[in-house]
């Protein structure tokens, strides 16, 4: 048995459609250039203990075993890889995690001819989690098994407090917050002002407020507010009123967290008062 994650990039089919094929290939070159500069760091170095391969936008990283000091290198890999997708290639990720068999096994029979087999049910299981529930937004995706391992291993007591329970077509996932609001807040909101403007570009896509819901579950009320009235103060001062009222529109279209549209709506009482 093994872990197996199968992580996409949000967005990256509409992405494409903007910019020519020049562009796109670069960004993908980019992309796992990303994944290679993580994947020669530190204690990712120990290659029998994780294994990984990149195709498109896509990536996926698998265990040698099913043991909790695997899964922690997998957890710690993909959360620093969310990080640095966002930060040095405006990319938001979208991963499945499951336990279960996976087979890879790559050989070249012709000089243009490259041949590979990947298959298991940790793999299918991966990838269904991620596409299958429709969950958007930037997060990290798994199932019961691997919840429990979380919730029992004396090791995994710091990514306990990441943990959030997500219903989907009545079937229970489980998601880990790759980040914090603190995120958002560092170097003079940094981290806020490039997700505005990747939302903005989007036109708001419903993946952005999903995301906020990753950075801003459990933080107070009176942060929270904080954080609206900063997107909005960046939006002014960057678009025009038309992606104001865009913002806003999507925002209660969405069918985010009950909690995140009850602070927004209290924002904007707030704001008409």
């Amino acid at each position: 048995m093994k872990f197996v994650a199968f992580v996409d990039v949000l967005g990256f089919r509409k992405k494409i459609q903007t910019i020519d094929h020049v562009e796109a290939v670069q960004l993908i070159k980019k992309f796992n250039q990303i994944i290679f500069n993580l994947w020669s760091e530190g204690k990712f170095k120990d290659k029998s203990k994780i294994k990984g391969r990149t195709f498109s936008d896509s990536f996926i990283i698998w265990s040698a075993s099913d043991s909790v000091n695997e899964l922690i290198l997998i957890l710690d890999f993909l959360i620093e890889l969310y990080k640095r997708a966002f930060i040095e290639c405006d990319f938001l990720l979208r991963g499945g995690l499951a336990v279960g068999e996976y087979y890879d096994h790559r050989a070249t029979e012709f000089n243009n001819l490259n041949k590979a087999v990947m298959v298991g049910n940790g793999f299918i299981d991966a990838y269904l989690i991620e596409s299958s529930f429709h969950i958007k937004g930037s997060k990290i995706l798994f199932g019961e098994n691997i919840f429990n391992i979380i919730e029992t291993a004396n090791e995994l007591n710091d990514y306990r407090c990441r943990l959030k329970e997500v219903t989907r077509d009545s079937k229970i996932i489980y998601e880990i917050r790759w980040e914090d609001a603190q995120f958002l807040v560092m170097d003079n909101f940094a981290g806020l002002i490039k997700f505005v403007s990747l939302a903005c570009d989007s036109d708001w896509l419903d993946h952005y407020f999903k995301t906020m819901d990753v950075f801003l579950i459990g933080e107070s009320q009176s942060f929270k507010l904080r954080i609206f009235e900063k997107i909005i103060e960046i939006i002014n001062e960057h678009f025009d009123f038309k992606m104001l009222d865009l913002f806003i529109e999507n925002f209660l279209k969405c069918d985010n967290s009950v909690i995140m549209k009850k602070s927004f709506l209290a924002f904007l009482r707030k704001k008409i008062k």
